[in-house]
């Protein structure tokens, strides 16, 4: 017997995020939080309750991490999260991907609020296929009923007229300098306090041209890296604890460096340091920890530090260098979504 295809089998748990949490993405993450539904503002400015959008922009740019938050934003509101992809309503025959579409569409025309995160749309091959999408979208907003559409693509070139026409077009490019700042602050800060030697802005330089998700990886691997030497010398998690807490451990730029070289391919010429930073690579990495809050909670996610103030035999203890990119192959999961994901 052949299997139905259902569209709401393909609702999720709300996820536990929001547009808060998420750093850089301006303008989009103010115009998405504008979208929210707010009965008092509602009082003197009404908006549509349907919204339309297409985020485009490559793998890594952060679509599909701020997208999430957006879901989870609107989750607080009583909305459902329904999640396809292109290839989900791609059918054998043209026909059986009409039926697909017309299928998501009745969910949609149910009135109940949904939040349809709709990833790689260039899946969908007919020229059909695209035209019943977009004149179901159409008439989904036409009765201005609680659905809000957020389709991905990293080729918005391949998709068709009818659809590019109804979508507010969202266009995501590579984080410049003031947001990669922004993001080693958002990430850091709490936990380690102002950096002394490596400011967040001096991450920025040595992260020109990477995207969200490289710099994930990174903050990612500097954690882990960091957690390994700091458990090897100080022995226990509590001796480790200790340590954050008292600022006797830092991240200096040598390790920070490793990381961009592993995950970002980029490698900083040595011609281009200056002195003070040829004696900081011989260190082992800045940016002090303080026993701010979660100090002791944040030692095995958050970006901590390796330079040790009193060295002695603490630092014949260090081991050698790990590899980071080996460190990294058993994890493919990063705070954007995973890598297939952007």
């Amino acid at each position: 017997m052949e299997q139905i295809w259902r569209a709401d089998e393909f609702y999720q748990e709300i996820p536990d995020m929001n547009l808060a949490m998420v750093t850089g993405q301006e303008p989009w993450k103010t115009v998405f939080q504008g979208c929210c539904p707010d009965s008092e503002l509602e009082e003197w400015m009404v908006l549509p309750k349907t919204w339309l959008f297409l985020l485009t922009g490559g793998a890594g740019y952060g679509k599909t991490y701020l997208t999430r938050a957006f879901a989870g934003e609107l989750g607080e509101q009583g909305y459902r999260f329904l999640r396809l992809y292109g290839a989900d309503l791609q059918g054998e025959t043209q026909n059986e991907t009409i039926r697909r579409i017309s299928g998501l569409l009745e969910e949609l025309f149910r009135g109940d609020p949904v939040f349809l995160m709709l990833q790689a749309l260039e899946s969908l091959k007919e020229e059909a296929a695209w035209l019943e999408l977009a004149r179901g979208l159409e008439h989904v907003r036409d009765r201005d009923l609680p659905v809000v559409v957020a389709a991905l693509t990293e080729k918005e070139e391949e998709l068709s007229p009818y659809l590019r026409r109804i979508f507010q077009i969202c266009s995501f490019s590579l984080p410049d300098k003031t947001d990669r700042t922004e993001y080693f602050r958002d990430c850091w800060e709490n936990v380690m306090g102002e950096p002394e030697t490596l400011s967040f802005i001096r991450m920025a330089e040595l992260t020109e041209g990477l995207c969200y998700g490289q710099l994930e990886q990174i903050r990612l691997c500097v954690s882990a890296l960091l957690r390994k030497k700091g458990l090897t010398v100080f022995k226990t998690p509590e001796g480790f604890r200790k340590a954050v807490e008292t600022g006797r451990l830092r991240l200096t730029e040598r390790t920070f460096r490793q990381a961009v070289d592993a995950i970002g391919k980029k490698k900083v010429p040595k011609e281009e340091r200056k002195p003070e930073e040829e004696r900081q690579a011989a260190d082992y990495d800045a940016v002090k920890l303080t026993a701010g809050k979660k100090a002791g909670e944040n030692f095995a996610g958050r970006g901590i530090s390796d330079s040790i103030k009193d060295r002695g035999k603490e630092e014949e203890m260090m081991p050698e260098d790990i590899s980071l990119e080996a460190l990294f192959s058993v994890s493919s999961r990063f705070r954007p979504g995973n890598q297939e994901d952007d």
